[in-house]
């Protein structure tokens, strides 16, 4: 699957403005990830660490918090690792939260088809 992009608008759970990031689709992350010193300013701060294990099979201790996001006029608030670099990726928890998948084909973001009760 290709990777492509989408605009989303984050803010800090406790309220405030929202601001836009582009960010690139990535089912193969667990968690969204956001540059750290981007959330900083936006005052969310991480609540715990948790190990992350890139595509080259190293592993790192990354910060990771709350932060809501906003796409297609919905706003969720979503776990979010802390990236020490410039990293924005729309990870697949985020996707399940707003109930979003991947057209591989034509590379958007569609609505997840009914779950079976």
């Amino acid at each position: 699957m290709g990777l492509f992009q989408v605009t989303i608008a984050v803010g800090n759970t406790n309220g405030g403005d929202m601001h836009e990031v582009d960010v690139t689709v990535d089912t193969g992350s667990l968690h969204s990830v956001l540059p750290a010193a981007f959330l900083g300013q936006l005052s969310i701060a991480p609540i715990t660490t948790r190990f992350v294990r890139f595509g080259d099979e190293g592993i790192a201790s990354w910060p990771l918090g709350e932060a809501r996001i906003a796409h297609a006029g919905e706003e969720w608030t979503c776990p979010v690792y802390f990236s020490p670099g410039d990293a924005r990726l729309l990870g697949a928890t985020t996707l399940e939260i707003f109930n979003l998948v991947v057209d591989p084909v034509n590379m958007v973001l569609v609505p997840a088809p009914p779950a079976k009760a």
